[in-house]
């Protein structure tokens, strides 16, 4: 698994015209990965009001955000 001997068998045809597929599942996979548009749900604007964050405030809220972080 050199890369410099993955590079060098690409030399005449890409690895990306022999699976189409496998590359496209990797971009999707990537994309993914680093929270780029459109799977950057969990930093969505409409998430940041939800739940406990509007119910809680001040003391509450620290109290209860303190116990989930301290692993």
């Amino acid at each position: 698994m050199s890369m410099n001997n993955i590079v060098q068998a690409q030399h005449s045809v890409w690895f990306i015209f022999f699976q189409p597929l496998g590359a496209l599942i990797f971009t999707i996979a990537t994309i993914a990965e680093v929270n780029r548009a459109p799977f950057d749900m969990p930093e969505a604007e409409q998430e940041l009001t939800a739940g406990y964050h509007t119910e809680y405030s001040g003391m509450k809220f620290a109290l209860f955000y303190m116990p989930n972080t301290s692993k």
